[in-house]
């Protein structure tokens, strides 16, 4: 753990019960600030929304941006084959990553009262992530695309969520 030294002591001369130059110094050394969140409207493929809930939000932190997206299936929606979801800026994608589809975050599927299934966020190119659901193959897992009975059938109250982080396109 590293002590900071360099802090100016506290103003007593001032009437404010912090003195603002102490404040203002402080804010200048501390390089992480906290993100702020905000909404995006992403666009689906395989994916109708339909009357379901979507809950999205993003941040950007330097050159890395986390993202937070869920889906509460409506009577409406569907699921129809291998789903992706618009990212809200690009990201930086090499062609290392395009061979290899770099996981980036996770994903959750929630058959409503029944259990809980667990997959990953992979870039698919810099413009969308794609959803992958673990399956079981002999010993190991592997990522199986979602579709409209994988990994279950889906219905309503059913929910999808997103979690990942990414590097920034400069």
């Amino acid at each position: 753990m590293t002590f900071r030294t360099n802090v100016p002591p506290l103003s007593i001369a001032s009437n404010d019960p912090i003195d603002r130059r102490w404040v203002e110094q402080i804010a200048k050394e501390t390089p992480h600030n906290p993100p702020l969140w905000e909404k995006w409207t992403p666009s689906y493929t395989n994916l109708t929304v339909g009357n379901g809930g979507v809950h999205s939000r993003w941040t950007q932190n330097g050159s890395v941006a986390d993202v937070n997206w869920a889906l509460d299936l409506g009577s409406t929606s569907a699921v129809s084959g291998a789903v992706r979801i618009s990212l809200p800026v690009e990201a930086d994608v090499d062609v290392l990553v395009r061979q290899n589809r770099f996981s980036v975050g996770t994903a959750t599927y929630t058959e409503t009262g029944v259990r809980v299934y667990f997959g990953a966020c992979l870039l698919f190119d810099e413009n969308a992530v794609e959803l992958y659901v673990y399956e079981t193959a002999a010993t190991y897992l592997r990522w199986a695309a979602l579709g409209a009975s994988a990994p279950f059938t889906w219905a309503t109250d059913d929910r999808i969520g997103v979690q990942c982080s990414y590097r920034v396109a400069t």
